[in-house]
This record gives C-alpha cells, structure tokens and sequence, in this order.
C-alpha cells in the first residue's frame, strides 16, 4: 500500500486578485504534533515567490494587519 505524503495535502486554497498581481493562499496539516501551516504563494509569470507560515505566526499577522488598518 503506498503512503501519501501529509505534507503535499492541502486543506483550502484561497485564491487573491489584487489589481494585476495575483496570490494563492494554502492551508496545510501539520505533521507529528505540529500546528497546521499556510503557503503564500505570488504567481508571476513564469515565477512563484512562497512563504510558508505557522498557524501560531498567521495569528499574529492577522492581528497585526487588522491593526495596522485602524
């Protein structure tokens, strides 16, 4: 039986157009114990540009965005 690999899995995909750029926003499962994880994803031509970030981290930048925005 082959085993699938949890850290190719992906939970949502949200899709962002914002003007002429365009992102793609993954949510992960964490493996062995660990919070689940997100991809931020720039789609350019031809390009990715990623960063991944913890569920703990995520929290924290969505506070610090809803901040930022006041």
């Amino acid at each position: 039986m082959e085993q699938q690999d949890t850290r190719l899995e992906i939970k949502k995909t949200v899709w962002v157009k914002a003007g002429i750029r365009q992102y793609s926003v993954d949510r992960k499962p964490g493996t062995q114990g660990q919070p689940d994880f997100y991809v931020l994803t720039e789609h350019k031509r031809g390009t990715r540009h990623k960063v991944v970030i913890t569920q703990p981290d995520m929290d924290k930048i969505i506070e610090a965005l809803v901040e930022v925005q006041k």
